[in-house]
């Protein structure tokens, strides 16, 4: 695929498409790491409701302590 780039001086095309391609690389890291964290969530729950189902314990499913937070009406 070509990086078009317009409206940039001569001499600045070669930097600015490395600038341009820092970008793409970095949006295209977070969109596959978001799939990647997407597919192990999947597999760690499909896990878990195997091990749920067979009276086993659960070996993924972390339960994280919420802090009680006191509501004052006035």
């Amino acid at each position: 695929m070509d990086v078009i780039i317009k409206n940039v001086p001569d001499k600045c095309v070669d930097k600015v498409k490395e600038y341009a391609m820092v970008a793409i690389e970095r949006f295209i890291r977070v969109r596959d790491v978001k799939v990647a964290e997407a597919v192990t969530t999947k597999f760690e729950f499909d896990i878990d409701t195997i091990l749920v189902a067979n009276s086993l314990e659960k070996k993924f499913d972390i339960v994280k302590e919420v802090e009680e937070i006191e509501i004052i009406k006035k």
